[in-house]
């Protein structure tokens, strides 16, 4: 008979409890919040976040407004939920740091439950030149992770 590990016991809720959303702005983004939203109940604590990457300094002002567009318009999606709700900009370092891990820190400070990420399913060059956020993410997490592809009829895909 196998020996059983009981040095770590962890709570196991049949729903996620804190669900920490990325949201990038795009259509696709907002798909993924209405399709994650259907695994929050009504205690569920939520949280949207929209990433400022600082390492273009230049352009620093210019993420942070578009950031603060992507979270009123994630507001208004979240108007008539009973669920606790927040909102936050956060920042990756400018030197050395990236969008993946700015949302695993993120994740790890609220207590994350769920992490739910965009994926858009770009191949060949553009996937290697521009890389794949949820996929470097889902490398580094330990939150559980939840990635969603896109509607189909999105027309950020066309």
């Amino acid at each position: 008979m196998p020996i059983r590990d009981t040095s770590y016991v962890a709570a196991i809720h049949p729903y996620p409890r804190r669900i920490l959303f990325a949201l990038d702005g795009s259509e696709a983004s907002f798909d993924t919040l209405k399709s994650g939203l259907r695994l929050a109940r009504p205690d569920s604590s939520i949280r949207a976040v929209s990433v400022v990457d600082r390492a273009v300094r230049f352009l620093e002002d210019t993420f942070i407004e578009e950031g603060d567009k992507v979270l009123a318009a994630a507001a208004e999606v979240f108007a008539n939920r009973i669920n606790p709700v927040e909102l936050g900009l956060v920042k990756t370092d400018p030197a050395s740091d990236d969008i993946p891990h700015t949302l695993v820190r993120e994740a790890q400070r609220w207590h994350a439950d769920l992490v739910v990420v965009g994926t858009y399913g770009r191949r060949g060059f553009s996937r290697w030149f521009l890389g794949s956020v949820s996929g470097r993410t889902a490398r580094i997490t330990q939150t559980p992770l939840l990635m969603v592809h896109p509607h189909l009829n999105s027309s950020s895909l066309s």
